[in-house]
C-alpha cells in the first residue's frame, strides 16, 4: 500500500493543483469561466487483449515526463481501492481552466466526495503507514565489516513492534502446555537503531579470536546428537562438537561468558561497541517486519527450505527413521549444523535467525514478560545465572524455531546446539 501511495501522490497533487474545476458558491450553480470542449478518447479494440494485461499495475509503464497517461485504454483493476483509486482519479482530466486557490476548496470535477477525501488525507495516511512497524527495514542492503576477519554487520533502523506470541499462536504451533506463556503477555517495544550480524559467529571467526588472544577454551561440551543422549563427552569442544563442521559453520559449545569475551575483544580491536543482543533486539531482527510465528509459512516443506531444525536428515543420522513425533516430516539437507547462509535470509538480510544454532542474548531469564522493558534494553532482573536463548537449533522440534519462542540456559552451559550472534552500536 505504501509503495502504491508514494507512486500516485504526484498525480494526486497534480489533480488538486491543476485539474480541479471551479464551482459556484451555491449548490447547483454552474462553474464560471470559458467552457472547453471535452476531450474525446479514442477507444482501442481490446478484443484480443488478455484480461491479465489490463491491470492497474501496468498503467504506470505508459506515462510521459509530465506523468500523464499516454495510453487511454481503460483498465479494470482487481485490487482493493487503496492500490488503484488514487491513480484512477489522477488520470481524469477537467474540462475547465486551471483551478485557483479558491476553487481548490470546492468539489473536484468527476471525483466523488470519498475520492476527494482520500486525496486530501493521502499525505497524512502515507506518513502513518511509513511509521508503521510492519514497514521496518534495514538502513541499506549493504553490510559493514570493521576488519577483514570481523563479522559482517547489517544496519537496522529503529522502530516499534509488538513483541511476544499472539493469543492462540502457541497452541496452533504445537507448543507443549508446560512451556506455553513464556512469550506473553505481548507488549509494544521501541527499538533504537543498531547493527546485527548477518550470520551467526562462525568457527573461522572464533578461531581468529583464540589465535589472537591465546585464550584457550577446552572445556568438555554438553553434546546432543552423538548417541541421542545429552551429557558431556571427553574431547568434545567447540573445535570438535561431535559432528563434522566447516569454518563457515556456526561456532557452538560456547557459553555466555565466552561469547561476551569475543564481543569484548572485537570492541577493543575495532573501537566499536560489540555486544550480545537484548531479547527485544533479537526478536525485532528475527521478525523483520513480520507479525506471525515466522516470516514465512509454517507448512513442512516451507520450513525445510528456510530452517535447519530436527528433520529427517537428523533422523537418518540417528537411525530413527520417520519418528515424526520427534522429527519433522521433511528433509532440510543437514543432519547437524549447516554453513551460515545456506538458507534464505529474512527481509532484513539476516540468515539463520531461526534454526541452526541457538543464540545467546544478554537478558537475565524471567519466565514471562511481566514487567519486561518496553524499549530495546536488556532485562537485568530475574534469574541472572541463566540467560535467554533464542531461535531454536538443528536438534529441535520446529515449534521451538519461532520468532517469539524463548528458552534459557545457565551462563556457563556450553552445548553443541548453542552459538551466538553479535550486535554493534551505530
Amino acid at each position: 500500500m505504501v509503495s502504491a501511495m508514494i507512486k500516485f501522490l504526484p498525480r494526486a497533487r497534480t489533480l488538486l493543483a491543476r485539474r480541479v474545476s471551479p464551482v459556484g458558491d451555491r449548490a447547483g450553480e454552474r462553474p464560471r469561466g470559458p467552457s472547453v470542449a471535452p476531450r474525446v478518447r479514442a477507444r482501442r479494440d481490446r478484443r484480443h487483449v488478455p484480461p491479465s494485461h489490463r491491470r492497474a499495475a501496468n498503467a504506470d509503464s505508459t506515462r510521459n515526463a509530465d506523468n500523464r497517461a499516454t495510453d487511454d485504454t481503460s483498465v479494470h483493476p482487481s485490487g482493493p481501492p487503496s492500490q488503484w483509486q488514487l491513480g484512477k482519479m489522477a488520470a481524469k482530466r477537467s474540462p475547465s481552466r486551471p483551478a485557483t486557490p479558491a476553487a481548490i476548496s470546492g468539489t473536484m470535477a468527476g471525483v466523488t466526495p470519498f475520492g476527494e477525501a482520500m486525496l486530501r488525507w493521502a499525505p497524512l495516511v502515507l506518513s502513518i503507514l511509513i511509521a508503521s512497524p510492519a514497514w521496518a527495514q534495514p538502513t541499506s542492503t549493504s553490510t559493514v565489516r570493521d576488519c577483514p576477519t570481523c563479522p559482517e554487520m547489517v544496519p537496522v533502523r529503529g522502530g516499534t513492534f509488538v513483541m511476544g506470541a499472539a493469543p492462540g499462536e502457541e497452541e496452533r504451533d504445537g507448543v507443549p502446555p508446560h512451556v506455553r506463556g513464556r512469550s506473553q503477555p505481548q507488549r509494544q517495544v521501541v527499538i533504537a537503531p543498531f547493527l546485527i550480524g548477518r550470520f551467526e559467529v562462525t568457527v573461522d571467526e572464533f578461531t581468529e579470536y583464540q589465535r589472537a588472544t591465546g585464550h584457550r577454551i577446552d572445556a568438555a561440551c554438553w553434546s546432543e546428537g552423538i548417541d541421542g543422549k545429552r551429557r558431556q563427552y571427553p574431547g568434545i569442544t567447540w573445535r570438535n562438537p561431535g559432528f563434522p563442521q566447516t569454518g563457515r559453520d556456526p561456532v557452538v559449545c560456547v557459553n555466555w561468558f565466552e561469547a561476551r569475551g569475543y564481543a569484548g575483544w572485537l570492541s577493543q580491536r575495532t573501537g566499536k561497541r560489540y555486544r550480545l543482543p537484548s531479547e527485544a533486539e533479537w526478536e525485532y531482527a528475527a521478525r523483520a517486519g513480520s507479525a506471525g510465528s515466522r516470516p514465512f509459512a509454517s507448512d513442512p516443506q516451507t520450513l525445510c527450505r528456510h530452517i535447519n531444525f530436527g528433520d529427517l536428515a537428523l533422523a537418518d543420522a540417528y537411525k530413527h527413521r520417520r519418528d515424526t513425533a520427534r522429527y519433522g516430516v521433511c528433509n532440510d539437507g543437514y543432519a547437524f549444523t549447516s554453513p551460515v547462509g545456506a538458507f534464505p535470509p529474512n527481509a532484513f538480510g539476516l540468515h539463520d535467525m531461526l534454526g541452526n544454532a541457538w543464540e545467546w542474548t544478554e537478558d537475565c531469564w524471567h519466565p514471562t514478560y511481566d514487567g519486561a522493558p518496553i524499549d530495546h534494553k536488556p532485562r537485568y532482573t530475574g534469574d541472572c545465572e541463566k540467560r535467554s536463548v533464542r531461535g531454536g537449533g538443528w536438534f529441535n522440534d520446529p515449534w521451538r524455531s519461532r520468532s517469539a519462542f524463548r528458552f534459557r540456559d545457565s551462563n556457563g552451559h556450553n552445548g553443541n546446539m548453542l552459538g551466538f550472534r553479535l550486535v554493534r552500536d551505530p
